[in-house]
């Protein structure tokens, strides 16, 4: 039974290592990709494809609240499903993606330095593919101390968690397929309402209208 359970375990580690590395290829892709077309001058850049990230990422998760409460449980809760993704493979880039600008910007940032007289001929960036995508579910990993930090952290994580799971102001297009109403701040809302040409001020939109917002729409 411990060979068999040993097993698993290798062979869970051999698929999120092939994972990361993928996800660590197509960063490196994204950030020649930026450096090329916004005539960023590199410094010599690597990115990490770490496996053991993954539990520690898991233990962290099991040993740390983010908010208080019931809420803060079902937020927590969604954390286990969002690390779990940082490991799996990428259809749509995400972890890559954000890696790749994390890493452009880096060199970005060492070309102001230069600029400013510093000595950047040791510079080097590193990369790690795990922690770079766990900027897409920050505000779940989040941890917090202050109860005002805490009311701030808890709308926005709230609004993140409705477009997590993809069923915020969900509706139906002309060709049948779902759309996604979702965004995280108000102006960017507006903008969208604007776009959409939608029948009610974007003020009026809240979760507790979805409902009505799906048989008018």
């Amino acid at each position: 039974m411990e060979e068999v359970t040993q097993l698993r375990k290798k062979v869970m580690t051999m698929s999120t290592k092939e994972n990361l590395t993928k996800k660590a290829q197509d960063a490196q892709l994204v950030f020649e990709q930026l450096v090329t077309r916004y005539g960023i001058n590199p410094v010599p850049t690597n990115f990490i494809a770490d496996p053991s990230k993954k539990e520690l990422f898991e233990n962290y998760s099991a040993s740390n609240m983010l908010f208080s409460g019931p809420v803060g449980e079902n937020l927590t809760g969604k954390r286990d499903d969002g690390i779990a993704k940082l490991f799996q493979e990428e259809k749509i880039l995400q972890s890559a993606g954000i890696a790749g600008v994390l890493a452009a910007s880096s060199s970005v940032a060492s070309e102001i330095a230069a600029l400013r007289g510093a000595d950047i001929s040791k510079a080097e960036t590193y990369c790690d593919l795990a922690f770079a995508g766990m900027q897409a579910i920050r505000l779940f990993v989040a941890d917090t101390t202050g109860k005002e930090f805490e009311k701030v952290r808890l709308g926005s994580a709230i609004s993140v968690n409705n477009a997590f799971n993809g069923i915020f102001f969900k509706y139906k297009t002309a060709d049948n397929r779902d759309f996604s109403y979702h965004v995280y701040y108000q102006s960017q809302q507006v903008n969208l309402a604007k776009a959409l040409g939608t029948k009610k001020p974007s003020a009026e939109y809240n979760t507790l209208t979805i409902p009505e917002d799906i048989v008018v729409h």
